[in-house]
């Protein structure tokens, strides 16, 4: 079908400004480094790495020694274990290439899947790409590059939106099929991807998508089948998202307070932003937290600012968009109040809620916010195609130059020192102010020309939002250069003896999560959203004793020795049962142990068998993640403590024969063994993790007959 040349003309400038963005992105993987800010070497790669090296030596995926002593590292989710995209990326490629491709996929599938949404509403090629452009190189998703697993399932929303259209609107039964598969395992993929968070966002806009297409079609098949193919999907999922809630439980998350889940909110000051995006020094404000861009950025690219203005002054002219327009905005404005959290009055109820106050990052409802914007961008641009198709001039209103009016005065209360309210630290010079004032300039002017026919002013228009998108967001990313993975370990310990790891406890100035990891060093310290709670605090010196760590890498760059150090699994003679006070009141519990002789005295939280001493030896024979293996010589029966934090998950066995664990000293497992010579083994099985595979082996089950029911369906 010939498309019409202005068409074709917005496809062409179109595609390159996307290939423009993209490639900065790609740079690293063509120059073996990998981008390194904030969670990326702190969290991501670390992990990815011990993930990496389970693929390759058949080790348990579900539990690491390499963190907390001891951590259920599926449970926490953000490898995304059983993700197949994961399995394949670790499998086959190097570590770099690995994340690297994760990350890249990224914003492949947030363009491809926008591009699809978008021509399902029935926009023509050039809107749908302008409108992929606008969302997959967006503010939120490019500052987030660094938290995989929220980009990662954010991108999925428009894939699921467009399959849950085709069942509205599918008329043949094989389509109808095609599309609830295709709901379950999009909804499938976001749990199994392991970031909560973004899935319960999803869920909201998805929600809000099927009540306004069954409004308008009135049909409730379409809707019951949509809901039946998320609870396939989440079924599915089960694998991930029950080891995720038995890991929030057993973490920090249920101890904190409402402030905790209220922290990270757009402060309202953060809306000056929309018409003055350089206002802040630091690009944005905050009154009580640290000023992360990449959480509190409202702004992504001028257009989204000046497009719903253009959608209100032709809101008369929309005909059928004008019902999408309305949608549209609507979620935009309650996505925004929410992102306020604690100072927009509504999203408070939700901390109330069981899980939802486990979260925290009112903030991040920013993302639905510029999704929704980018929405109302294609809806305008495709009305000044329309309007340029039929040779049509309209009169732009005064309300689309307001935020160039806003966007001047600000500037002129900058130059002024007329800023009530803010500390002149919070602010950028008049001349950084200035540069929103250009942008909103050009962008104002560009669509002003378009609806007066101007035939370069839509392409123009894209490049400038291409520009403006990169500076914003792409651009911020090279702020930190990137780097290979050798430059990552330089000036990091690595194991004494590498054939017996030794933990090393990390206390320095500048934080470095669990880089260590690169190392391949045991780490009785760690950085993870999900933080076991523990009754112990890690860096006092009995924590530090009782977890065998043998060395603190503290602001000198240095490894200090730490005496006392406990062997990896030593035998008791000795136990006192004790009523363990709350997980986090670490001065209590250090209170109690500091009376006992840990050398020979288990603190335990239930009764044992009557034990006889003098202690026994213990020698460690199998020492890998989730599975230990310990020879035990003792003349009765005594307590087998180990240096391994302790879980519910861990079972343990004398020669084949069922053993019950304990917590020994709070924090770490044990269990009482018999007398005279044997192999006690444990593996780290947790019942989360059984539940949670027979969920996806029913997901499984369930989607072949739901397929078969939707093959049946008139």
């Amino acid at each position: 079908m010939d498309r019409d040349p202005r068409e074709r003309l917005t496809i062409r400038t179109t595609l390159v400004c996307a290939a423009a963005l993209f490639a900065p992105l790609a740079w690293p993987l063509l120059t073996g480094r990998v981008f390194w800010s904030d969670d990326l070497a702190n969290f991501h790669i670390p992990l990815r790495h011990l993930f990496q090296q389970s693929l390759a030596s058949g080790d348990s995926l579900l539990w690491t020694p390499s963190v907390f002593s001891g951590f259920y590292l599926h449970g926490e989710g953000q490898v995304g274990f059983f993700h197949p995209l994961h399995q394949a990326l670790y499998r086959l490629f190097p570590l770099t290439a690995a994340v690297n491709l994760e990350l890249l996929l990224n914003y492949a599938a947030g363009f491809a899947g926008m591009y699809w949404f978008l021509r399902r509403l029935r926009f023509d090629a050039g809107v749908s790409l302008a409108g992929a452009l606008v969302f997959a190189f967006s503010g939120f998703l490019v500052l987030h590059s660094h938290h995989l697993n929220l980009v990662a399932v954010a991108v999925h929303l428009p894939w699921l939106l467009a399959a849950a259209d085709v069942l509205f609107e599918a008329d043949r039964r094989r389509t109808r099929v095609a599309a609830y598969v295709a709901v379950a395992l999009l909804v499938a993929s976001e749990a199994l991807l392991g970031f909560p968070q973004a899935v319960w966002f999803n869920f909201l806009v998805l929600g809000a998508f099927l009540a306004f297409r069954t409004a308008e079609t009135r049909g409730g098949k379409p809707l019951a089948l949509a809901v039946a193919a998320c609870a396939t999907g989440l079924m599915l999922g089960g694998i991930q998202w029950l080891p995720t809630l038995d890991a929030a439980s057993e973490s920090f998350r249920p101890l904190g307070s409402s402030a905790f889940a209220l922290s990270l909110s757009l402060h309202p000051a953060n809306l000056f932003q929309l018409w003055s995006p350089y206002l802040f020094a630091r690009r944005v404000y905050t009154d009580l937290e640290y000023p992360y861009v990449h959480e509190y950025a409202l702004y992504s690219c001028a257009l989204l600012t000046v497009g719903p203005l253009w959608i209100y002054t032709r809101r008369h002219a929309l005909g059928s968009r004008r019902r999408l327009a309305i949608w549209s905005g609507t979620c935009a404005a309650i996505a925004l109040v929410l992102a306020l959290g604690r100072y927009g009055g509504v999203y408070q109820f939700l901390t109330v809620v069981p899980g939802l106050r486990w979260m925290r990052g009112a903030t991040r409802f920013v993302f639905l916010f510029q999704f929704g914007l980018a929405l109302l961008v294609a809806i305008a641009l495709e009305d000044l195609q329309t309007l340029a198709a039929d040779g049509a001039r309209v009169r732009v209103g005064r309300v689309l130059w307001l935020p160039v009016a806003l966007s001047l005065l600000t500037t002129a209360a900058v130059s002024a020192r007329f800023t009530p309210g803010f500390e002149s630290a919070a602010l950028a010079p008049p001349a950084g102010t200035a540069i929103g004032v250009i942008i909103l300039l050009v962008v104002t002017g560009l669509l002003t020309l378009a609806a007066r026919g101007v035939r370069a002013a839509v392409p123009a228009l894209i490049i400038v939002t291409a520009l403006d998108l990169g500076w914003a967001g792409v651009g911020d990313r090279y702020r930190l250069p990137p780097r290979t993975l050798a430059s990552l370990e330089d000036g990091m310990p690595r194991p004494v003896d590498a054939s017996r790891p030794e933990r090393v406890f990390v206390r320095t100035p500048d934080f470095t999560g669990n880089r260590l990891l690169l190392n391949d060093v045991r780490l009785s310290s760690g950085y993870a959203a999900l933080h076991p709670a523990m009754y112990l605090d890690p860096g006092s010196t009995l924590a530090m004793q009782l977890s065998g760590t043998r060395w603190i890498w503290g602001a000198s760059k240095e490894l200090q020795t730490v005496t006392g150090a406990m062997p990896r699994a030593r035998l008791l003679p000795d136990a006192r049962v004790i009523a363990l006070p709350g997980h986090g009141d670490a001065r209590e519990a250090e209170l109690v142990l500091m009376h006992v002789d840990v050398l020979r005295t288990a603190l335990v939280d239930r009764p044992v068998p009557p034990l006889t001493g003098p202690a026994g030896t213990a020698r460690v024979l199998v020492d890998r993640p989730g599975h230990l293996v310990v020879e035990t010589v003792a003349p009765g029966a005594q307590v087998l403590a180990l240096t391994e934090r302790f879980h519910s998950g861990w079972r343990a066995s004398a020669d084949g024969q069922a053993l019950t664990t304990l917590r020994v000293h709070g924090d770490f497992l044990g269990s009482v063994v018999p007398g005279g010579s044997h192999r006690i083994e444990f593996r780290f099985l947790p019942d989360s993790f059984v539940r949670g595979c027979e969920l996806s082996a029913a997901g499984l089950a369930l989607l072949a007959a739901g397929a078969l029911v939707t093959l049946r369906l008139r």
